[in-house]
């Protein structure tokens, strides 16, 4: 028995020893713009809502799928406030693992609210990366990188307490490749 074993154990060793450590991509969020989203995103810059942009109304995670190859996902953020509210689709990178977001906030009763983003992970079922805004109004385009090309992820929004409070922010977004 020592026979068969011992020759295993060498082979397994001589096998893994050496091997790469192979480890997953860290995703990463950046900034580019100066606190405002590229005007050619919106087709009034001073209207921050889109009348042809879908309406983020929900505060569970999407279960339908938006296939951004196609076309990107415009949506409105009506109402954004303590709690997550969720893009209505879910989405996917492209081939080199990148999603872009345009985002145009703007406060509903208080200036310099900050808002969270979240990059939520269908596969996982957790938030991978949070990114928070400057305060209202701002806006900018996000590369999110590292993503993992055969999962899903969804975005998700709410407000970051001021002074104790929750206010309310409103704006327009733009998912795409």
């Amino acid at each position: 028995m020592k026979k068969i074993i011992l020759p295993l154990l060498i082979f397994s060793l001589i096998t893994f020893i050496g091997t790469p450590n192979v480890s997953a991509k860290e995703i990463t969020i950046t900034e580019s713009g100066n606190g405002s989203a590229p005007s050619s995103f919106y087709k009034n810059p001073s209207d921050v809502l889109d009348s042809n942009a879908i309406k983020l109304d929900s505060l569970s995670v999407p279960t339908k799928y938006w296939n951004l190859s196609s076309s990107a996902y415009t949506g409105n953020l009506v109402s954004v406030g303590k709690n997550w509210l969720y893009t209505n689709y879910y989405f996917s990178s492209n081939n080199n693992g990148i999603i872009y977001l345009d985002y145009n906030i703007q406060s509903v009763n208080s200036n310099g609210v900050k808002t969270r983003i979240g990059l939520y992970n269908k596969s996982t079922g957790r938030f991978d990366k949070q990114y928070t805004t400057a305060g209202a109004p701002t806006g900018a385009c996000l590369t999110v990188a590292g993503l993992n090309t055969n999962q899903h992820y969804a975005f998700a929004f709410h407000t970051v307490a001021k002074n104790n409070n929750y206010y309310n922010v409103k704006g327009t977004i733009k998912v795409y490749h």
